[in-house]
């Protein structure tokens, strides 16, 4: 029931249009795992996510299941991080954070020590008023929307700056206070015109394209265009920072849904940064709730919700079908893959779930909660065979519940027993113990017949004198 409750934990039940809100994590603080207004947010390759906490002037690192890792600055660390904004990692996992309230950009290594910095105050190329949003293309070049000044900075993996584009004014490619910035697979730049309450997209060589959306609370509509991220099919994800809501573009450019203003209580406030992971799951920095919000798309939601409605009454099949039908949306998704291995623990097919459990483990190795699920379940499938008089198999299971947790209640008790009765209806065993009582009857009775001419021997030696 444990695992239920952890289930529900992660799957809340609130719909907005394609997309629910899968989990959230965080909440208002200054200690680990909490924040003072997030604002950036990327993943690296194995999908950690990265997240800039404004407020709290650092970069904190969870992994794929929310669970933190580490902060930067850390303990050891010698960077030192002023309002950090946009966030970027590049191909070798180095981490580029804008510093707004330095004005510079900060180059970060993997484990949390500063590499490079670059950039001041001014309005002169390469120095930077306000800085906000920024992104890296294929070749390492660092894209830096210069917010205070109007323009975006183009600068080369050495920091040598390449071009720039835009100002401020109200026609085709002008900015009125940008912030975020993405590019698509083509190369194509897309830049977040906050105030203009649009995105405004250019080519690789930062000449004006098209704009996306405009002023407004209906469908495809901002108030405040804040930040943008491009999943893998080249679909646009923009946060809305006024109106509470992310709206999603598909690569033609044309409106395919929103979600985030919601009426229950869940809805985004003050949306910032976002970024689109491998599964489709979609990650947002809730500033002004102070928390990260995944969503992900319905139809896994909903299966997750008909799977713990099985499990609740019991009905175990139906809650694995209904998980599994999770899963093929997203392979990668753990709390389904525990939903199922509890509804064969449950339905007592144990070695069903025991397989469920060493997929979960080959990800997550150092997961403690599912080695002891793993345990129980070998504990559980021992006890059957045991009691099946399959004292072979069962040992086998006592065994692994005895190497992965020693001190596991009533394990000694029940490994010995198991052995007894194991070697005592062994055919071996049986034959031993023939072999041992025909040995000894063999010696009872030569040692029998040996007495016998012992007795026989004296009694004519007796005689033999006359």
């Amino acid at each position: 029931m444990c695992l239920m409750l952890f289930i529900c934990n992660q799957v809340c039940c609130t719909y907005a249009s394609e997309y629910a809100i899968g989990n959230t994590f965080g909440e208002y603080g200054e200690r680990e795992g909490q924040f003072n207004y997030p604002v950036g947010i990327a993943l690296d390759k194995n999908e950690n996510i990265f997240i800039t906490d404004w407020e709290n002037d650092r970069i904190q690192v969870f992994d794929s299941t929310d669970k933190f890792i580490f902060a930067i600055p850390g303990k050891g660390s010698d960077v030192k991080l002023d309002g950090p904004v946009g966030i970027a990692l590049d191909d070798e996992q180095n981490i580029f954070v804008v510093e707004q309230h330095n004005n510079r950009i900060h180059k970060i290594s993997p484990n949390g020590q500063s590499m490079a910095i670059f950039g001041q105050p001014g309005d002169k190329p390469g120095e930077f008023n306000d800085p906000r949003g920024i992104a890296l293309d294929k070749a390492g070049n660092i894209y830096v929307v210069d917010t205070g000044n109007n323009r975006v900075q183009v600068f080369s993996k050495d920091f040598e700056l390449l071009f720039t584009f835009g100002r401020e004014g109200m026609g085709d490619g002008e900015f009125y206070y940008p912030r975020g910035i993405a590019l698509d697979n083509s190369g194509n730049i897309y830049v977040a015109d906050t105030f203009h309450h649009q995105v405004q997209v250019f080519n690789e060589n930062g000449q004006y394209l098209r704009r996306l959306g405009s002023s407004g609370s209906g469908p495809g509509e901002f108030n405040g265009t804040r930040y943008i991220a491009i999943d893998k099919d080249s679909n646009i994800y923009i946060t809305d920072y006024r109106n509470g809501k992310v709206v999603q573009y598909d690569m033609d450019y044309e409106f395919v849904t929103e979600f985030g203003a919601n009426e229950d209580g869940t809805s985004l406030m003050y949306p910032e940064g976002i970024v689109v992971d491998q599964r489709g799951y979609v990650y947002v920095a809730d500033a002004g709730n102070n928390r990260i919000v995944k969503y992900c798309v319905s139809k896994i939601i909903i299966n997750k919700k008909l799977g713990l409605d099985y499990l609740e009454n019991k009905k175990w099949d139906e809650a694995i079908q209904s998980f599994q039908k999770a899963l093929e949306e997203d392979p990668e998704d753990i709390d389904s893959r525990k939903a199922i291995a509890f509804a064969y623990f449950e339905n007592g097919r144990i070695e069903q779930a025991i397989q469920q459990y060493d997929l979960i483990l080959q990800k997550y190795p150092q997961n403690q909660n599912i080695n002891f699920k793993l345990t129980e379940a070998h504990f559980a499938l021992a006890d059957k065979y045991a009691k099946e008089d399959n004292y072979r198999e069962a040992l086998s299971h006592y065994r692994i519940v005895l190497k992965n947790q020693p001190d596991y209640p009533e394990i000694k008790t029940k490994y010995y027993l198991a052995f007894i009765k194991y070697l005592y209806y062994s055919k071996f065993f049986k034959l031993g113990l023939i072999a041992i009582l025909s040995i000894i009857v063999f010696f009872f009775i030569m040692a029998r017949l040996s007495n016998k001419k012992r007795k026989g021997g004296k009694h004519y030696r007796h005689r033999e004198p006359f």
